[in-house]
């Protein structure tokens, strides 16, 4: 994964390039942080789980470590994204690229959730309503590779 994110690190530039809006050089730096915290806590990861396996650790410590390494720090990260991407959405609506703008500002809209489950992960004791938000990798996945599918076919089309 961490390879993955390496090899998308190039994206925020070229959309600028493309776009060659202002506000875009701003929503650049956000989505090369992105890029940057994803690799350092995918590496984080692969680095944990190769040690814990040769080293036999417990379970329970094991998921302790795995859940400091991806559980907040992914959070944040995926804020910033979302403000990269309501960046893209203000220049492709600039540019007059009206379906990507509305699919990027949907896409900026998870800013929200994001916070939200960033919240409950900080606080000791989260009310009942931060209780009931739980993480679901596969929505997380799927938006994540919609979002750079999308902007590679952009890419390709221009």
């Amino acid at each position: 994964m961490a390879f993955m994110y390496a090899m998308w690190l190039p994206i925020p530039i070229m959309m600028y390039e493309i776009l060659h809006n202002s506000i875009l050089k701003i929503g650049m730096i956000f989505g090369l942080v992105y890029l940057s915290m994803m690799i350092m806590t995918m590496s984080l990861q692969t680095g944990h789980i190769v040690h814990s396996e040769k080293e036999s650790q417990s379970q329970t410590i094991s998921n302790h470590m795995m859940a400091t390494l991806s559980g907040p720090f992914e959070l944040m990260a995926n804020i910033l994204k979302s403000i990269w991407v309501f960046f893209l959405a203000v220049a492709f609506l600039e540019q007059q690229y009206v379906v990507m703008a509305s699919l990027m500002g949907t896409i900026s809209l998870l800013i929200i959730y994001f916070f939200l489950l960033l919240v409950k992960d900080s606080l000791i004791k989260p009310n009942k309503f931060l209780k009931r938000m739980v993480v679901n990798p596969y929505f997380l996945n799927l938006e994540m590779f919609c979002l750079f599918l999308s902007l590679i076919i952009f890419i390709s089309s221009i």
